[in-house]
């Protein structure tokens, strides 16, 4: 928007978390507090979503993720770890959640279809397994403040299991981390959502490599390519366990026929999780203020603003309860006596300075 005589037809807030992820650790009695500084702050967009790592197979028992990784682990969450990771019912929950990841097919057919009934019943949309094929079922649509969004979602893996030939369509797979990627499905999906009026396209992708804080060329790569070839506007990604950058591209849109420019985050962290790293109690959220408006006599939908959050997952050093804080807060100079005396920060000195290095490469945007 650029002139007085642009029109603002609508805004939305758009809040992206991270992984979530069913550690032994997170109880009702570790978490009671979990979300009470960050809580309403992240659950008040307009939509509000993150990566769902694990199924939620209510015939199966919790199968908790283990801090190191060693052979096969198969996830299983349950409702007691749901309610935690949706808020502690203290708030108004999750919008719509990506349940395409590498562990989505952890249970089984039973186990993804369990999982999309679940987050129905909680009136959650999930977006990247389906319960039958066509496109109109991989993807979805949600509509507020008279913008509509479209959510598609795909995995680069499945931890070496596989899927039936003909059920592929409950898990959407693509090589995400191949130099041979295929994009003809995600083309598909755009062109789909372009033929019902969706004004905003949102890819939710789980790529790359975890534990890295710097996303690889071949990602990069593939990301610019699409970017390129099907013309959506954001991409968020997960996968890496810890935060990775945040990029603009501009490009040809080959859709609008002009340069458009489109975002990526290419991971946001563990928003809940335990992982064997210290830096993984870092994470990010993510505040995308979107705005549809008329600017001479076209309708565009743009990223008006990104405004990424940094927080930490502390512990009280004498109960063990968690909590998920600013660290803006935790690593300002006031409160230096506070998280040296009563909280257990892993790797106090190391967290600091990734801190200082996200916010650092982050006050631009």
């Amino acid at each position: 928007m650029n002139n007085s005589d642009d029109e603002t037809i609508g805004e939305i807030n758009f809040h992206a978390g991270g992984d979530l992820l069913p550690y032994a650790k997170f109880s009702k009695q570790t978490c009671e507090s979990l979300w009470d500084e960050i809580g309403s702050d992240f659950f008040g967009g307009d939509i509000v979503y993150a990566n769902l790592e694990t199924p939620i197979n209510l015939s199966h028992p919790r199968v908790n993720c283990p801090e190191m990784m060693v052979g096969k682990i198969l996830f299983n969450g349950d409702p007691e770890v749901f309610d935690i990771f949706n808020g502690n019912n203290k708030y108004k929950g999750f919008d719509i959640l990506s349940t395409a990841n590498n562990h989505a097919y952890d249970q089984g057919k039973s186990g993804v279809l369990s999982t999309i009934e679940f987050l129905e019943s909680k009136q959650i949309v999930s977006v990247g397994t389906s319960t039958e094929p066509g496109v109109e079922n991989r993807v979805k649509i949600i509509e507020k403040n008279g913008i509509k969004v479209g959510f598609l979602s795909y995995t680069y893996s499945l931890n070496g299991e596989v899927v039936p030939q003909d059920q592929t369509y409950l898990i959407n797979h693509l090589r995400l981390n191949s130099s041979d990627l295929d994009f003809s499905k995600i083309k598909e999906e755009v062109v789909f959502f372009k033929s019902v009026g969706v004004d905003f396209i949102v890819g939710s992708f789980h790529y790359g490599l975890a534990y890295q804080f710097y996303t690889g060329p071949h990602i990069r790569e593939n990301t610019k390519r699409i970017f390129e070839e099907t013309g959506i506007d954001l991409i968020v990604g997960n996968h890496a366990h810890n935060i990775q950058p945040i990029e603009k591209y501009t490009y040809r849109c080959p859709f609008e026929k002009k340069d458009k420019s489109s975002w990526v985050a290419y991971a946001l962290g563990d928003f809940i999780g335990d992982d064997i790293f210290d830096w993984c109690t870092m994470s990010m959220y993510l505040k995308i203020t979107i705005v549809k408006y008329k600017e001479k006599g076209s309708v565009e939908t743009r990223v008006k603003r990104i405004e990424p959050k940094i927080i930490i997952r502390t512990e009280e050093k004498s109960s063990k309860k968690l909590k998920l804080c600013f660290a803006d807060r935790i690593f300002s100079e006031d409160n230096k006596p506070l998280y040296h005396k009563d909280l257990n920060i892993q790797n106090l000195k190391s967290n600091r300075a990734l801190y200082t290095r996200f916010k650092n490469m982050y006050t631009t945007l």
